[in-house]
């Protein structure tokens, strides 16, 4: 039925809303894992449909080849030739010359100079979520692809 399955995508892309949310998603994913599906991995976070104070739709994550939870595609780091050190969200990614030459002080602050990269890297994932209807036996798994800045030294093992 399309009303079931509609029901079990909306329940699957809040969780996802909601999990993007999580500062941790990408940095601390066994942790998130972990808080969805629970420590036994029976868990989920449920979804009350049709307002009777019951559970209709368990969200949690399903194991795919042998992972469950985000998987990270691919991790990239910045170039401090890419960075601007006017713009905030770069600020945390420049080091003084004294700490890897990747960026030199001057009068107004950090700004780029000849290295490799810079403190930050690009991280891109892929997370699917499986939305279960017990009672319909409706079964829906929705998949987003995501981008996060890290700082390289959180870059998570298996980026690596």
């Amino acid at each position: 039925n399309m009303q079931w399955r509609n029901e079990a995508i909306s329940a699957a892309n809040e969780t996802i809303d909601l999990l993007l949310s999580n500062a941790n998603v990408a940095t601390q994913t066994p942790v998130v894992v972990a808080q969805v599906n629970g420590a036994d991995g029976k868990g989920g976070i449920p979804y009350d449909i049709n307002g009777d104070n019951t559970a209709d739709v368990i969200v949690r994550f399903p194991t795919i080849n042998g992972v469950t939870g985000p998987q990270c595609v691919r991790v990239r780091p910045i170039p401090a030739t890419e960075l601007s050190p006017t713009r905030a969200e770069d600020a945390g990614c420049f080091t003084s010359s004294t700490a890897g030459g990747i960026a030199v002080e001057g009068g107004g602050g950090a700004t780029p100079a000849s290295g490799p990269s810079s403190l930050c890297a690009n991280s891109e994932w892929s997370m699917t979520v499986r939305a279960t209807d017990a009672s319909t036996s409706t079964s829906v798994d929705v998949t987003q692809g995501f981008a996060v800045r890290v700082p390289t030294v959180s870059v998570p093992v298996e980026c690596e």
